[in-house]
């Protein structure tokens, strides 16, 4: 049975700092409970390209009858339906879907761990460095907004729970080995970079913990300590054109289910043939988990999925990032994806859709979302939930949903409850 405790979607956010990525307070017209999200129809690309020819048609009708102005006023409209959506296109697929190389510093914190300048932020690319972004950063610093529809004293919970799994993490992390890189070649030969903690070598059981869009491995360190205490041996991959990995796009998930299908498949055949494995996912990485969840390929070894923030599609997620950076969106989505389409190493951003594939889930479900998120919001993960079937209906799915929390937040909002929904759902099936 679904633990939904309250949606609240439709709650307005007071005024507070803007995020990085996303604005402080969403345009009144964005909707948070999903009434109008939408599949992708081409409608309006039709509409463009037949403009498009239409003043082409008028153009040429307006020189025959030597109205030369206003033969040129209508190449220029035609000209420019075609320019502006293809460069907002252009800038959407080389901005935010091409590969993502960035540090995990900042400018600023480089500067000051480099250079021992600012004291406050060079502990802080520290921690970044030693423990990753979700722990060494706080709820306020997240380039992901969450705490945008957060109160400040909720926001004070969360980085007081931060601050103790940051220094239980770095406890750990002092005595534990180093991790070790591996790599396997993808179906279309691009090379994967993970990262394994053989935190129990006589142990049969493994987590795959996956990072979030523009997220970097060390973003799992988030989780890896827990697992580890729970005997868990832990890889990290980093996902397709991130950081290490190849890849001509970010995958959006779709092309990362097949990723962690081989990923699964190399710890059975290289590490241990009776692994049980789980596997489990923040965001973009959540989707991927949904997607992988649902293949038939996926090894017999993989008992559990956990979905932690993941989008139920990825079309109306994008749809809403590019609304709040007050582009015309379906206009720009609808072109970026005929040219991703097209592209060499590209593919259909409206097939990134782990709602549609979790009906077929070959392994049971746990979905964890945050109730404030504004990135994911809340409606998608009980839209996931409801529509989990396959080796996942019944007992095998479950629900959790935390107040207080926003994008990746949940295990801070509350770290005991979230830890134990999962080791309660995993462990029976370890």
């Amino acid at each position: 049975m679904a633990d939904q405790g309250s949606l609240r979607a439709d709650k307005k956010p007071p005024q507070q700092d803007g995020p990085k990525r996303f604005p402080a307070v969403l345009p009144e017209d964005v909707d948070l409970a999903g009434r109008r999200d939408e599949r992708p129809t081409g409608k309006r690309f039709v509409w463009l390209a037949a403009s498009v020819l239409a003043l082409l048609l008028l153009s040429d009708w307006f020189i025959l009858h030597a109205s030369m102005g206003a033969a040129v006023l209508c190449g220029v409209a035609a000209l420019a339906l075609v320019v502006i959506p293809g460069v907002c296109a252009y800038r959407f697929l080389t901005q935010y879907l091409g590969p993502w190389k960035a540090d995990a510093l900042s400018q600023e914190e480089r500067i000051a761990l480099e250079y021992k300048g600012d004291e406050a932020l060079a502990l802080r690319a520290q921690r970044v460095q030693r423990a990753g972004s979700l722990l060494g950063r706080t709820e306020d610093e997240q380039p992901t907004g969450s705490a945008s529809v957060l109160t400040s004293e909720e926001v004070a919970v969360l980085d007081a729970h931060r601050a103790r799994e940051t220094r239980a993490t770095l406890d750990w992390l002092d005595a534990a080995e180093d991790p070790v890189s591996v790599r396997i070649a993808a179906s279309d030969e691009a090379r994967l970079v993970g990262h394994v903690f053989a935190c129990a070598p006589s142990s049969r059981r493994w987590v795959v913990l996956v990072h979030d869009f523009e997220g970097d491995w060390t973003d799992a360190l988030l989780h890896v300590r827990r697992y580890a205490e729970r005997g868990f041996n832990v890889l990290v991959p980093e996902l397709r054109a991130h950081h290490q990995s190849e890849g001509a796009y970010i995958g959006m998930g779709l092309l990362d289910a097949m990723d962690l299908v081989l990923w699964c498949r190399w710890i059975v055949r290289d590490m241990d043939e009776g692994a049980r494995i789980v596997l489990h996912g923040q965001g973009m990485g959540a989707a991927a988990v949904c997607m992988a969840a649902a293949e038939k390929t996926l090894p017999s070894g993989v008992v559990a999925a956990v979905s932690d923030s993941g989008y139920s599609d990825a079309w109306n997620v994008i749809l809403r990032g590019l609304r709040a950076m007050r582009l015309p969106a379906h206009l720009v989505l609808d072109v970026a994806r005929l040219v991703l389409k097209l592209s060499p190493g590209g593919y259909d951003v409206a097939s990134c859709d782990p709602a549609a594939a979790v009906v077929h889930a070959q392994v049971p479900m746990l979905y964890l979302q945050g109730e404030e998120d504004l990135v994911v919001p809340a409606y998608m993960g009980k839209r996931l939930y409801d529509a989990t079937s396959g080796s996942a209906a019944g007992e095998n799915k479950r629900l959790c949903m935390f107040r207080h929390a926003g994008h990746n937040s949940a295990c801070f909002a509350d770290p005991a409850r979230y830890y134990h929904e999962v080791f309660a759902f995993v462990e029976p099936r370890c």
